[in-house]
């Protein structure tokens, strides 16, 4: 035979039904689409004989064309396959348990050598034969080389040669059902395409052989257009790119030297957690009853077995001579992405891990050689889109490399490993948290299995009954009838006793690795921003060692480490773990050590325990925790556990720009910040004017920034910190001040005017810290906060004339303008921002909030003027330190520019707040307005409310009422078929409990329930409440029965004892509790609450 093509056409696989008596296929689905492909085979043995010309031919010549290969597959046919495939694999096997480990390793060795063989002696000699030749065909590869493994191969006549080529393979799954003759692209789940894969090679007369693989394009891809919009999640990255996605060169010579090298193109992956949810529950086989009880009967027994097998294996794989391998592998550009919601693709945050690999192993004289590792390794979070990653970037992980120096000598297979990584940085987040948690939330649901579609057998203990009958005994399921006899345990001492060539005797294998790690840097930060806030800080310097893992565990670690936290309101960092003083008077992190030493597996004489462990330190460990510390880890760990509950975080203010600092101006009067040493405002601008409510930048100036960023760096563990602060230069009211800001706090600035009532002006320079960022905010030093259900306009007066200072919305606040908050008065007047009330006959005067902590305001309505509409007005003041860090440039310089005034430094002069009329304790007011009266209802029943309008309460609920003192309040409470009601004043002094008494019409006693009134929140809250309540969760009708007139009456019995039973007359008149009445409250005994 010299040349032959075969030809098959339409072979197809596939899955189908068949009737009752399996005489007829009723449906059938194809698995593998009708496939037809080519394979021509020529042969030139006969030729060898005949022309010494063609003896450079091949002997066989394989060439295999397939054109197109197509899988489609269901889940349920991937269930029907394999519970097909282990139902028939599992028949005629017969699991046997198997004897306990009666003798050593070497003596069950040596006997399975007997067993198999007549002459154990003989299959030594070969064995040994066999090992001699491998050592020296290795040594003698090792000293060639790889250029003489490329000419042994060049050298031989190729006996086979072949080549395979796929230009399309196509795999497609499915749910549901096969039900149908054709698949349809509806019920498509996910696709996998190669195109172009060819694999092409020889095999030569002296068993060397060389292989090459190529594939050009290897996609993956979510065919479900109904659950995601993220469609791609396997490719390269460019797509357009000519690069081949896999290039594989092998080539071994006939001594089993090895070249193997392996090039990827850049490619991405991308991890739906939805998608692999769905794909984990695709390929999640559902166990029959026969496979339960099958496991079952095999456990304890599969483990003796394989353990058995693998001591077998790995002994002979030791004594198995092997060739040099020579590796070149090369991956770049590696992406896993992990994706939050695949439904919204250009909004959703993505995970993203990227790397390259490269890893070279060459020959040596002496051994093995290998070099390489993990390159540029990163993880950040970012958007999924590629147009928007440059919107936000968070580094979780910064860029670093791992280095992997590995070395096997190879004739004491010695192993030497040095495993060294670059500065390694981590940070989190709660952004992060949240992600991570609703990757494993959506993974977690998407793999769930539904009660539909779940068809386990809920596995019970197993019952035997009648087990006490008489049945026959399997004696390949009991160990005990295969032990080993002691006759035979003493043929197998003799033969383990016979002395054996020293050269068999098994090596201690030598390993040694080693672990450096230069520094690690973790950061816990916080802030939802583009900027976020470092908030604690650990470093730590680790250096490992293990040798001899393999027989005798020695291994060692020494770990530096020191920790500090940021304190916002002084911005600075604080140690928690505090670094060490050394005899030269030098800082050094705490160091710990740790050594492992473990029992030798070798030697059976050894006694030592299996592992002992050995934690040291020379020096002692300082822990400082401040009330600071306690308190920020309350708040990250509070943030971090919403974001692992994926708890969407609360809106704060959106800041603009990205300035480490801010000027924000409240205070309703225009001024100018200029440009200082520390801040630059613009290219050319020298000062800018800061309207009211408009954001100023400040830039830091080059020097500046870089002392600051260097200092923010290296004082993260220093125990000398400079704080870091700025002279802020402003000018407003022809005065030029310059205010140092820096931590977080309020400083009084005095201006050079006084009211008509003879107040000085002054303004309050509040430094705030947001997400990093030092936002310094000038205002007035009176705010109003609105906690009512409709906006209020605030009003100044100035003589008989009433100017506006603006409306707070609900919820809002509302710093007051200066100098209409400076008036003759200091009135402010309210009225609701509607057409239904008027502004407010009363008033509130700043000058008298330090009297005054509560007022309540009246508005008019504006049809009925005998009707209002009422709130009260909550007074907080806060005093602070007047800080003078505050300096005053001479008016004399009035008319000249801030950078004139800039350049005569010698004319600002220090001055106290005094001097301005500012006392060393200034002073800030905050006005709350709340309504006048929460009402509450805590009673187990609801309440209807008559006057001031008619309404209801559910148990548990609250309304606001717009009544305050001496005003009338009338309620009814339904109890046990009678109502109650309430009707009273609201008292002028209201005590903290008082006990009110509810009547009926009926004239049935009395119902005394209590009232709490609160102002602890601020507003003014009245609760309804019972003392007592009693719930019947008996099932049974109770009784209860008064003690006295009342029902809380403490001298005597409420219930009689066994000795007294009740007579008829008192349960007569006993109070029945049914089940289904709960609950019953217990009033109070008296109107007086003390008896």
């Amino acid at each position: 035979m010299d040349h032959m093509d075969i030809r098959l056409l339409d072979m197809k696989f596939g899955i189908g039904s068949v009737n009752d008596d399996a005489s007829n296929v009723q449906a059938v689905c194809d698995i593998l689409e009708p496939l037809s492909f080519n394979i021509a085979i020529h042969s030139s043995i006969w030729l060898d004989s005949i022309y010494a010309v063609v003896k450079e031919l091949p002997e066989l010549t394989i060439d295999a064309q397939i054109p197109s290969l197509s899988v489609n597959l269901s889940d349920h046919d991937y269930d029907t396959l394999m519970q097909t495939l282990s139902g028939n694999l599992a028949e005629g096997n017969d699991v046997a348990v198997v004897p306990p480990v009666v003798y050593t390793g070497d003596v069950d060795t040596v006997k399975s050598a007997k067993e198999s063989s007549e002459s154990t002696d003989s299959v030594r000699i070969i064995l040994f034969r066999i090992e001699k030749v491998g050592k020296d065909k290795l040594v003698h590869s090792s000293e060639k080389g790889i250029q003489a493994m490329s000419s042994t191969v060049g050298s031989s006549k190729p006996r086979m040669v072949f080549q395979f080529s796929l230009e399309n393979i196509a795999a497609v799954l499915h749910t549901g059902e096969s039900n149908s003759k054709s698949w349809t692209t509806l019920n498509a789940f996910a696709a996998m395409k190669l195109y172009e894969f060819k694999i092409s090679g020889s095999i030569k007369e002296d068993n060397s052989m060389d292989v090459a693989m190529s594939l050009k394009t290897f996609t993956m891809s979510d065919e479900r257009r109904d659950k995601t919009k993220i469609h791609q999640l396997l490719d390269k990255k460019d797509v357009n790119s000519t690069d081949r996605f896999l290039t594989l060169a092998f080539l071994q010579d006939c001594n089993q030297n090895k070249n193997i090298k392996l090039k990827m193109s850049a490619f991405f992956i991308c991890l739906c957690p939805e998608f692999l949810g769905s794909l984990l529950r695709f390929f999640t086989v559902t166990k029959t009853p026969e496979q339960i009880d099958r496991e079952m009967d095999s456990l304890g027994s599969s483990g003796v077995i394989q353990k058995s097998g693998s001591s077998q294996s790995s002994a002979t794989n030791s004594k198995s001579g092997v060739g040099n391998t020579v590796l070149d592998c090369d991956m770049q550009g590696v992406e896993v992405i992990l994706v939050e919601n695949s439904m919204q693709p250009d909004t959703t945050q993505a995970l993203i891990l990227s790397f390259n690999i490269k890893m070279t192993t060459l020959p040596s004289p002496t051994g093995q050689v290998m070099n390489g590792g993990v390159e540029k390794l990163v993880i950040f979070s970012s958007y999924y889109a590629q147009t928007r990653r440059h919107e936000v970037t968070y580094q979780v992980l910064k860029s670093m490399n791992i280095g992997i120096e590995m070395r096997v000598d190879t004739p004491t297979k010695a192993t030497t490993l040095l495993l060294k990584m670059s500065p390694m940085e981590i940070r989190m987040s709660p952004s992060i948290i949240r992600l991570l948690s609703a990757v494993n939330a959506e993974f977690a649901k998407s793999s769930a299995m539904s009660l539909a579609d779940s068809s386990t057998v809920e596995i019970k203990p197993r019952s035997f009954p009648d087990y006490w009958r008489r049945r026959r005994i399997n004696q390949k399921k009991f160990w005990f009838f295969h032990a080993t006899m002691a006759e035979d345990a003493s043929e197998l001492e003799e033969l383990v006793e016979k002395p054996q060539d020293p050269n068999e005797s098994d090596q201690i294998l030598s390993e040694h690795a080693s672990l450096i790690v230069d520094q690690i840097n973790f950061t816990l930060e916080s802030g939802e921003g583009a900027i976020p806030v470092p908030l604690i800080f650990m470093q730590m310097l680790l250096k490992a060692e293990a040798s001899d893992w393999s027989s005798a565990l020695k291994a060692s670690a020494d770990l530096s480490l020191q920790m500090s936290y940021y304190n916002e309101a002084i911005s600075i960092w604080e140690p928690v773990i505090e670094p060490i003083e050394d005899a030269a008077d030098q800082w050094t992190p705490w160091n710990l050590r740790m050594t492992i030493r473990g029992r030798s597996k070798l030697d059976a004489l050894d006694v030592r325990p299996a592992m002992d462990i050995k934690i040291e330190t020379d020096d002692i460990l300082n822990l400082t925790v401040t009330k600071t510390f306690i308190s920020l880890l309350n708040n990250v760990s509070e943030k971090f556990a919403h974001a692992a509950k994926q708890f969407t975080p609360p809106t704060t203010r959106q800041l603009p720009g990205l300035c480490p600092f801010l000027v924000l101006n409240e205070t309703g009067i225009i001024m100018k910040i200029a440009a200082s040493e520390d801040f630059q405002l613009g290219d050319s601008e020298d000062e800018v004017e800061a309207e009211h409510g408009r954001f100023i930048d400040l830039h830091m100036s080059k020097e500046a920034a870089a002392i600051a960023a260097d200092s923010q760096k290296k004082e993260r563990l220093n125990s000398t910190q400079v704080e870091l602060s700025a002279d802020l230069r402003i000018s407003l009211l022809d005065t030029v001040r310059q205010v140092k800001i820096g931590r977080a706090g309020k400083v009084a600035i005095g201006l050079p005017k006084k009211s008509d009532g003879g107040y000085q002006w002054k303004i309050i320079a509040e430094t705030t810290i947001e997400n990093g960022r030092r936002l310094v905010t000038f205002t007035s030093h009176v705010h109003v906060s609105n906690h009512l259900d409709v906006s209020m306009e605030l009003y100044s007066k100035n003589d008989t004339n009433l100017d506006l200072f603006g409306t707070v919305a609900s919820g809002e606040t509302l710093q007051l303008a200066v100098p209409l908050l400076f008036s003759s008065t200091g009135e402010i007047f309210f009225r609701p921002a509607n057409d239904k009330c008027e502004v407010s006959f009363e008033s509130i005067s700043w000058h008298q909030f330090t009297h005054m902590q509560r007022q309540t305001v009246r508005c008019d309505f504006s049809e009925d003027v005998t009707q209002g509409y009422f709130f009260e007005a909550v007074i907080l003041e806060e005093k602070f330190t007047a800080v003078s860090d505050v300096k005053l440039v001479s008016s004399r310089y009035h008319g000249t520019s801030l950078r004139t005034c800039k350049d005569k430094q010698s004319a600002a002069i220090s001055v106290k707040m005094l001097l301005w009329g500012i006392d060393k304790y200034t002073e800030m007011f905050f006005v709350h307005l709340y309504p006048p009266l929460q009402f509450h209802n805590i009673l187990p029943f609801p309440i209807t409310v008559e006057i001031p309008v008619a309404m209801d309460i559910e148990p548990g609920g609250s309304v606001q009422l717009n009544i305050v003192t001496n005003h009338r309040l009338r309620l009814w409470v339904p109890y046990l078929g009678e109502m109650y009601s309430l009707d009273m004043t609201i008292p002028q002094d209201k005590k903290d409990l008082e006990v009110v008494a509810l009547n009926t019409d009926s004239g049935s006693s009395e119902l005394l329930l209590g009232i709490h009134w609160s102002t602890q929140y601020g507003d003014l809250k009245a609760y309804l409440y019972a003392p007592f309540w009693l719930v019947n969760n008996t099932s049974m009708i109770l009784k209860h029965m008064e003690s006295g007139r009342n029902f809380m009456n403490n001298r005597m019995r409420c219930i009689p004892c066994r000795k007294n039973f009740p007579a008829q007359q008192d349960t007569d008149f006993a109070l029945e509790h049914l089940p289904n009445e709960n609950p019953l409250i217990l009033a109070f005994p008296s109107t007086d609450f003390t008896r």
